[in-house]
């Protein structure tokens, strides 16, 4: 159904509230007008590959992670391909548009694009904004001390990296080494060791430094050793709070059956 109301003409109706309840249907005398029959996508594809190896990429890898938990004002991702969706999470009166990954994103029945409004080629906009998130933590105990590591997507500039463990016994200096190796090309971003001395016992979580994206590649392992461990230990990392606005052509579109 689409209506028109003083300067704004022939726009598509896609959802109708009746105060705060949602509208299931409505009629013109006997003819149902709304929703109406009018062909719809269920899902699409982009063409993201352009992304891989930059850091638009890694950005994109970090904020699906983010937003696969929650979204807000402040977390999110908004596709705009006919309509605006919410990717992953979504909050507000915003449809939701489901990530499959290799950029295929699929709608629920009846909330897709309108077939006749989306074409091949086509460009879709993604909106992203995050706020800093601190990364999935890895590390150990006293009990386990064997060196851990984990590959993320790339750090984007400005990434944060923390080391963190207890010192639970005088006279025995503790700590750990924290290496960040970017790949696939190698190249160590950071190796730094630090550990606490003398007669004290505590927990301890510090700065080891700040790292950022190597051209081409797009992970980063993360590998913690730990130095004589009396109580638990890890790192992990501090992404800084960003938004950008990416674009992405059309590749595939598969309609509602």
């Amino acid at each position: 159904m689409k209506i028109s109301h003083h300067s704004i003409t022939a726009r598509q109706v896609y959802d109708a509230c009746l105060g705060e309840n949602k509208v299931k249907a409505i009629y013109r005398g006997d003819v149902k007008i709304y929703p109406d029959n009018a062909a719809r996508i269920s899902q699409i594809r982009l063409d993201i590959s352009a992304w891989s190896g930059t850091p638009d990429g890694s950005f994109w890898e970090q904020a699906i992670e983010a937003v696969s938990v929650y979204a807000s004002t402040s977390r999110y991702i908004k596709m705009t391909a006919d309509r605006t969706y919410m990717v992953g999470s979504t909050w507000g009166s915003y449809p939701l548009a489901s990530y499959r990954g290799t950029g295929l994103f699929e709608f629920a029945y009846n909330e897709g694009p309108l077939l006749q409004n989306v074409r091949l080629g086509d460009s879709a906009s993604l909106q992203i904004k995050l706020p800093s998130l601190k990364s999935f933590s890895i590390g150990g105990t006293q009990e386990f001390d064997q060196p851990v590591s984990r590959v993320y997507p790339a750090c984007p500039s400005g990434t944060e990296v923390r080391g963190y463990f207890g010192k639970g016994q005088k006279r025995v200096s503790t700590g750990v080494r924290i290496v960040i190796v970017s790949l696939p090309s190698g190249q160590v971003l950071l190796d730094r060791h630090q550990q606490q001395n003398g007669h004290c016992r505590g927990s301890y979580d510090w700065n080891y430094g700040w790292v950022g994206s190597v051209a081409g590649d797009t992970q980063a392992r993360l590998e913690v050793y730990p130095h004589q461990p009396r109580g638990g230990w890890g790192g992990y990392f501090i992404y800084p709070a960003a938004s950008c606005s990416l674009t992405a052509r059309i590749i595939q579109i598969v309609p509602e059956a």
